[in-house]
């Protein structure tokens, strides 16, 4: 390849990232609209004719079967990465079944039977659980410099999906319209898992299944989870204006988040960093929520909702960046993430249904429950501590310790074979991990950490991690210190070479 191909194929590659990016922001936003559709229930058409206790009903089933789906795929990790397609194909089956109920109930005015409602909303489950383990495989499997960006947009965009296919005058055409950007998710998402090599697949088969979740950071994961159940539920008894506006308030957390990766990218962002920022408006909006009329209590589950958004979106980016850049199981480890979030929001969709009862004249029992809700939030992050060290620990040791399963893709030149063989027995005396040896090359030469985050399409704070670990395992504390190394150790293997070949011929 001459100087100007290479030129040239690099120069085309933030086009084509750009370009993937942008249809992948399409096809993320027709996810997350299928997602709202499910969260915020009571203002979609599919809730067409049916009562608030038979939106609530059919709401527990679709959260059943998507947990029920996320424990199989934690436990069958391996297996279900394998059978991606039949998974995929299953889950774009599926969704057609509660559109053709939606559209029986739109034309027929609620003539569907309750068991065929609730056997479409145990479909509805299995298949966004099949699309949300897909799109976790793709992020999980791509460079992560876009990933922030599709994700936050992706939100917005499907919020307002969301907000026009809920105001639409006909049901039918509301049906059509969310099948049709379901449609579009699961066929663009298809598209794009095609440009994922092979080798890239066959890799993330052998990764491993470490979860950044330890037990108590679970529990605590859950109990958040219970309150956005809980407040997203509360929306519906003030109706289905105010479920919009509450659904259309996520815009402003997810917003959030994008500025949070964009100005803060140098930080680590874990769960109980997550749960420090959500936790005041989570608390302040459930424990104010008794004290007013229904245009309060909207506003009080509005910045609920904010929070729910950001942890929400910020959850997605943290989870799909640590699995491509530690070389996580993206199915197991996005299963066990997920999965505490919805088993709280069920717990909070059954609270909920008891609290609609006493939210109008029984303020007590409303503000016991409510106070119960805020004491277990309170209770399971005391439990947790938000301390992330041990996930910390986990991950960091698999930045030293790669398994021979795992190989990093690399470009390599003739510069760079040519370093690997004047310097190879300088890394292998330092015990360097195959990405290790990626960032001293570059160290090397000079490189700082944003250049090295740059080229090897990994974040700063994951970049900084690799030059510590480095430092610590060759006991310099600096990269000049790096770099008069390498040159030492090149001087020696000059003057060891001309010795050699000098004294050679005597022994000949």
């Amino acid at each position: 390849m001459s100087a100007e191909d290479s030129h040239a194929g690099r120069s085309s590659l933030p086009s084509k990232e750009l370009f993937e990016c942008l249809v992948a922001i399409i096809g993320f936003s027709g996810y997350y609209l299928w997602d709202l559709s499910g969260v915020f229930m009571f203002a979609t058409p599919f809730a067409f004719s049916l009562r608030l206790v038979d939106v609530i009903g059919l709401r527990l089933c679709w959260l059943i079967a998507l947990t029920a789906c996320l424990a199989l795929a934690r436990l069958r990790a391996a297996e279900v990465l394998r059978r991606r397609a039949d998974v995929l194909g299953g889950g774009l089956v599926l969704f057609l079944v509660p559109l053709g109920v939606g559209v029986i109930n739109a034309v027929g005015e609620g003539v569907a039977p309750e068991w065929l409602g609730a056997a479409a909303w145990l479909a509805y489950g299995v298949a966004q659980a099949a699309l949300m383990l897909y799109w976790a495989l793709y992020f999980s499997l791509t460079p992560t410099r876009y990933t922030p960006v599709t994700i936050a947009v992706s939100s917005c965009v499907g919020t307002v999906l969301f907000i026009g296919v809920s105001n639409m005058e006909s049901v039918v055409l509301g049906l059509l319209a969310t099948g049709f950007a379901a449609a579009c998710s699961f066929g663009l998402l298809f598209l794009l898992m095609r440009g994922v090599s092979p080798q890239r697949l066959s890799e993330a088969e052998k990764y491993t299944s470490i979860s950044s979740f330890t037990v108590k950071s679970a529990f605590s994961v859950g109990a958040h989870g219970i309150a956005f159940g809980f407040s997203t539920t509360m929306l519906f008894t003030l109706g289905v204006h105010a479920t919009v506006i509450g659904c259309a308030s996520g815009i402003v957390g997810s917003l959030l988040s994008l500025a949070w990766f964009k100005i803060g990218r140098k930080t680590d962002i874990d769960i109980g960093v997550l749960q420090r920022l959500t936790l005041p408006p989570v608390v302040i909006g459930l424990l104010l929520m008794p004290f007013g009329g229904s245009f309060w209590q909207l506003l009080c589950c509005c910045l609920v909702n904010i929070a729910l958004s950001l942890y929400a979106v910020a959850g997605w980016i943290n989870s799909t960046t640590a699995n491509s850049e530690f070389s996580l199981h993206p199915v197991g480890c996005t299963a066990a993430r997920q999965l505490p979030v919805w088993i709280g929001f069920f717990v909070g969709t059954v609270v909920a249904g008891f609290a609609a009862d006493f939210s109008g004249d029984s303020r007590w029992q409303f503000m016991a429950i409510v106070v119960g809700i805020v004491s277990v939030i309170v209770c399971a992050i005391a439990a947790y501590g938000m301390d992330d060290s041990m996930a910390k620990k986990r991950l960091s040791e698999l930045l030293t310790q790669r398994t021979e399963n795992v190989r990093w893709a690399q470009e390599e030149d003739k510069a760079t074979e040519q370093f690997e063989e004047r310097f190879d027995e300088l890394m292998k005396s330092y015990d360097l991990s195959p990405r290790e040896v990626e960032v001293f090359r570059l160290l090397a030469k000079g490189r700082n950490a944003d250049y090295i985050s740059d080229k090897l399409i990994i974040s700063n704070s994951t970049a900084k991690s690799h030059i510590y670990h480095i430092y610590r395992k060759m006991g310099i504390n600096s990269q000049q210190s790096l770099i008069d190394a390498v040159e030492e150790y090149d001087r020696k293997s000059a003057l060891s070479k001309k010795h050699k070949e000098l004294t050679e011929p005597s022994h000949g």
